[in-house]
């Protein structure tokens, strides 16, 4: 099967190619302005319909796969003309010449799940689109001109969603390029991620499988290929999902990988209305017809792939070390090497011109032998009687052998008498130790700020580990052996010509420029030096390449396969902040320090704050057994928690079970209401209940995290928390006691807990809990008459638009009659006036129960919360009431005992009980107190 491939060059076009080239088919692979990227592609424009002609008419393809578009949105919603010929006109222009062609290919054109608004997931081949933004707008347009121009049964679209694979730079994918941001910024920045938007991340060799099966049933089976296709993965995540995930492969190959965090990512989890591009929730895409078409969906799981993934950048670093520590082993040889040759060659060139000790009258003084043991302190092998060699001429200011033999030139301590410049510390104004201080390299092309402060080599090959390394040990020989040795006035330190060069070069070295560090017209500085340069530390290379190997490039444009890329608030482009001046991290290190300072003395703030989200619900089991199950993300700066930032899975039932413990760990403290349980089988699971119910839940959970006691309960802590929630349930029960959970009811209050009833009726001896429960009946009378008179209203709105649509409809088909066109005209219009004024009217009458009624439903409950804190008190009440008999019971039964009773011992224990019996009804009326006083300042509250 011959097979033409466009936009080969690109993420799933190199997949594509690499499949079909496996399955031993005859592959062509176009490209254009990256065709130079691999030796086996072919340049071509697409804009030249000509030349794609010609290519067509030669080659003969069997088939034509179309991956090439401008796949970043908000390139295309800032130039939507310019990008309409790739998107929308040339897909078309394809299809047309397919079907003139002789022999006709089958054109299998590349789509997305943007021409969707994920609005009512999920998706089917014919369900209606409604793209929300340009590049939607571009592709669907795309597929209308491929349907139109080519031939039916010889075209088909297949829409795909977000695609990740084998980059060959972390920003070719929006999911790749996450990788990037799990490993935490130096500073305490926060970094935005999205939270909202529900994606179906796809591996692009799945992709490519899908698309050679698609080709193979066309060509090999004369299928006609249907107009529409969809394939997806089958797993749902947010990109904050998919950080998390990633975090946690990373962190089990870490070291070497660098470790890895999602505590400096804040979720976000719902919609900029400010974003310039917009952007649909949920595109879940129905695969069927692409099954009955006799394909094979099947696919690689997100975590077993990036797990496989995380092992191989593990091996590459390692690779990459123990190649670096190689390298510099034989760089310390060669140097060893040269330097004997050197100094041979010296010695015998002043062999014949220096007198001898005797002769000169120096040769045991004890100033030089004072001289001689302090260049052997600081050189114990001999090499401070090494002559200074000169730098390599005519070398380039980036030319790694001229940083090498200036690191190795000031590295060696001069023969002759010390130097009378003073060795400088850090902040010296001494030019050379100054440059010594890190300095930023100049920034790659990318506008998202690189973790590090430099630009450092690619690890994506082993070459760029190595250059890395291998200037690594250089900056480890300067720095320790200019830290003891004498410094001539008119050398430069190792220090800053090499960071002045790094400046003046590119970031990445090349094998020529590492190999250059061993030639012989260049000194590497002393043996011990070089020693120390060969004993790399794993943190060091590990952290280097954790920076590195993510690091983004490429266009500015920063969306990739229509997601947003991650960016820091108030993120600068990296050319100004690689501009940032010693004393302006001198400053932020101090702010970090003293931040760190206030927390520890313990001036933190005392208020914790709460960020609570309820989503994600999904449903699981079936018919009887079935339920919902909820994601709560907890965002807090509270102590004793696992971290700031956790997530759970809880069911409906979970959160009733808080409420009630809640109720019983604290008595007289309003409670906010879960929504009401919905009894029946079938609407419970209706998306229109299941989302009013996450709103509600939303609400309830944020307003306990964030009461000024309800925060500090263990129950809510343990409910936020635990990752086996009916386990630690269990425990905590067997250690405090189960929860009394009665059935919550909108209106009534809270039946007592049994066993507290005293016997004796409750009369209420406080006024202010009269006038109270007086406010709570009134304002109960007026909700229900609310509800009732909005349910009136609901209903007079439907019975409205029914009328409405029902005369939209006879002037419609009065319009029909045989009257004057003009007049036919007018009651068309007028027609369709009152169809659209139907339309409003429903959706007014919807509006109205939804939203007007959830908030009353939302007070009624909270009325009944408040009830619910009444009969607390008064069970508190009945409490004193049994404490009060029990005592009069002892107090009685102790004056018989002391009256009857010649027995010391029956005295003690009555006396005991009389003892216990006074503390535990004391224990009651201060806690029937406390209640009263706890329920009034809620309700001031």
């Amino acid at each position: 099967m011959k097979v033409v491939v466009t936009g080969a060059s690109g993420l799933l076009g190199r997949a594509v190619h690499a499949h079909f080239a496996a399955q031993s088919h005859e592959v062509l692979a176009l490209a254009n302005s990256r065709a130079a990227s691999g030796s086996n592609l072919v340049q071509l424009d697409l804009l030249d319909t000509v030349a794609f002609a010609t290519l067509v008419h030669d080659f003969a393809p069997d088939v034509i796969v179309h991956t090439a578009a401008e796949r970043r949105p908000d390139v295309v919603q800032r130039d939507p003309d310019r990008c309409h010929t790739l998107n929308a006109e040339v897909p078309g222009r394809i299809a047309s010449i397919c079907k003139e062609a002789g022999k006709q290919a089958r054109l299998i054109y590349i789509s997305t799940d943007y021409v969707f608004d994920g609005s009512r997931p999920p998706y089917q081949v014919d369900s209606e689109s409604n793209p929300l933004n340009a590049y939607g707008t571009s592709k669907l347009l795309g597929e209308r001109a491929v349907a139109e121009q080519g031939q039916a049964g010889k075209t088909t679209s297949l829409r795909v969603p977000v695609l990740y694979g084998d980059a060959i730079e972390p920003s070719e994918s929006a999911v790749n390029v996450l990788t990037t941001t799990i490993v935490a910024p130096s500073d305490d920045r926060k970094i935005s991620m999205d939270a909202y938007a529900v994606r179906y991340p796809t591996n692009v060799a799945d992709v490519a499988k899908v698309i050679e099966q698609i080709a193979r049933m066309a060509v090999e089976n004369h299928k006609d290929l249907p107009p529409i296709l969809h394939f997806q993965a089958t797993e749902a995540m947010t990109k904050y999902d998919m950080c998390n995930v990633m975090c946690r492969l990373q962190n089990r190959n870490a070291p070497p990988l660098p470790e890895a965090s999602v505590t400096h990512l804040e979720p976000e989890y719902d919609v900029d209305p400010m974003a310039a591009t917009s952007r649909p929730r949920h595109c879940k895409m129905d695969t069927s017809v692409l099954q009955s078409f006799g394909v094979d969906v099947t696919h690689v799981s997100f975590e077993s792939w990036w797990g496989e993934e995380m092992e191989k950048q593990a091996s590459l670093v390692t690779k990459a070390k123990e190649e670096a520590e190689a390298n510099a082993a034989l760089a310390l040889s060669s140097a060893d090497e040269a330097n004997g040759v050197q100094e041979g060659k010296d010695r015998d060139s002043v062999s014949g011109a220096e007198p001898s000790p005797q002769e000169s009258g120096t040769g045991d003084s004890p100033e030089n032998a004072t001289y001689i043991n302090q260049t052997e302190e600081i050189h114990p092998d001999g090499a401070a009687s090494r002559p200074t060699p000169m730098p390599a001429p005519h070398a380039e200011p980036g030319d790694l052998s001229t940083i090498t033999a200036k690191a190795g030139h000031d590295s060696v301590a001069k023969a002759s008498a010390p130097s009378a410049v003073p060795l400088a510390t850090p902040s010296s104004p001494n030019p050379s130790f100054s440059s010594l201080r890190g300095r930023p390299t100049p920034p790659g092309t990318s506008d998202v700020r690189s973790p590090s402060t430099s630009q450092a080599p690619s690890l994506r090959n082993a070459e760029g580990a190595i250059s890395l390394a291998v200037e690594s040990s250089e900056t480890i020989v300067s720095a320790s052996d200019i830290a003891q040795a004498p410094v001539d006035s008119h050398s430069n330190i190792a220090g800053s010509s090499g960071h002045q060069a790094s400046e003046d070069a590119p970031s990445d070295s090349s094998d020529a420029a590492a190999a250059q560090a061993g030639q012989t017209q260049t000194s590497l500085g002393s043996a011990g030096g070089l020693a120390a340069a060969a004993q790399l530390s794993d943190s060091t290379i590990a952290e280097t390449v954790g920076r590195t190997q993510h690091s983004p490039s490429g266009a500015t444009d920063d969306d990739i396969y229509g997601q947003p890329s991650p960016r820091p608030h108030g993120t600068e482009p990296a050319s100004s902040l690689s501009l940032a001046s010693d004393s302006a991290r001198e400053a932020t290190e101090a702010n970090t320090d003293s931040k760190i300072h206030s927390e520890v003395n313990g001036t933190a703030k005392s208020s914790y704050l709460f960020l609570i989200k309820v989503g994600d619900p999904h449903k699981v089991g079936e018919s009887m057994t079935g339920h919902i199950l909820y994601t709560v993300r907890t965002q807090t700066d509270a102590a004793g928690f696992r971290a700031s930032q956790f997530s759970v899975l809880r069911r409906y039932s979970d959160f009733r079970w808080l409420h009630a413990a809640l109720v019983h760990n604290n008595p007289g403290i309003i409670i906010p209401p879960v929504p009401e349980k919905v009894r029946g089988l079938i609407s419970r699971f209706s998306p229109d209940l299941v989302e009013t119910r996450r709103q509600g839940l939303e609400r309830m959970v944020n307003k306990v995290a964030n009461h000024p006691e309800l925060a500090k309960d263990d129950d809510l802590k343990l409910f936020l928390e635990s990752d086996d929630f009916g386990r630690d349930v269990k425990l905590r029960d067997a250690m405090k006691g189960p929860v009394p959970t009665p059935e919550a009811k909108t209106w009534m209050g809270w039946s007592g807990t049994v066993g507290v009833n005293s016997g004796q009726k409750f009369h209420e001896h406080d006024e202010w809990f009269d006038q109270q429960r007086a406010y709570l009946d009134s304002l109960e009378a007026q909700l229900k008459q609310m509800v009732k008179s909005l349910n009136t209203l609901a209903q007079t709105r439907k019975d409205l638009a029914d009328s409405i649509a029902a005369h939209s409809h006879a002037l419609l088909m009065l319009s029909a009659s045989s009257l004057s066109r003009s007049l036919s005209a007018c009651f068309a219009g007028l027609g369709d006036l009152h169809r659209r004024a139907q339309e409003l009217e429903d959706i007014q009458s919807d509006s109205d129960t939804r939203h007007f009624g959830s908030v009353l439903y939302e007070y009624e409950r909270i009325v009944g919360s408040v009830r619910k804190a009444f009969s607390t008190r008064i069970d508190c009440w009945h409490l004193m009431q049994k404490a009060d008999d029990e005592l009069r019971r002892v107090r009685t039964k102790h004056e018989k005992v002391k009256r009857e009773s010649a027995a010391s011992h029956y005295y003690e224990e009555s006396l005991k009980d009389l003892a216990e019996a006074e503390t535990y009804a004391l224990e009651c009326h201060a806690n029937f107190d406390l209640v009263s006083r706890r329920t009034k300042d809620e309700m001031k509250r």
